[in-house]
């Protein structure tokens, strides 16, 4: 399977991949629950990265005590958002990336990792 995914991701992001991060992160999101919350998000017409934030927020590069560098911390939001794109649009292959992004807000009850998403619909 990884041998797919770095045939899939842009070269810039394949040695983040294979980092430990990368590896928790890609854990993270082929869990089979968490595929089916991204599924029920996009079904609700919500981001399928909303959905799994709270399990983002659980490995060590997303703690928001974690000490990591910013632009560190950004390259792998954009490595998740690839993988989520991976999963859905290649692996499950019954969903296609939309045109637009959605504004996520964080809320008393609710943190954000992200601060846009993009969104899905099904084929």
């Amino acid at each position: 399977m990884s041998s797919q995914v770095t045939n899939y991701l842009h070269r810039s992001f394949i040695a983040l991949f294979e980092e430990q991060d990368g590896q928790d992160i890609w854990s993270c999101i082929k869990d089979p629950t968490n595929i089916v919350r991204m599924e029920t998000a996009i079904y609700l017409g919500k981001t399928p990265l909303e959905s799994i934030t709270p399990e983002l927020l659980k490995l060590d590069i997303f703690k928001p005590d974690s000490g990591q560098d910013v632009q560190r911390q950004n390259r792998f939001k954009q490595l998740t958002g690839s993988l989520v794109k991976y999963i859905l649009c290649n692996k499950l292959d019954k969903y296609q990336l939309n045109d637009n992004k959605t504004k996520l807000r964080a809320s008393e009850d609710r943190q954000q990792i992200f601060s846009a998403a993009s969104t899905y619909k099904a084929k």
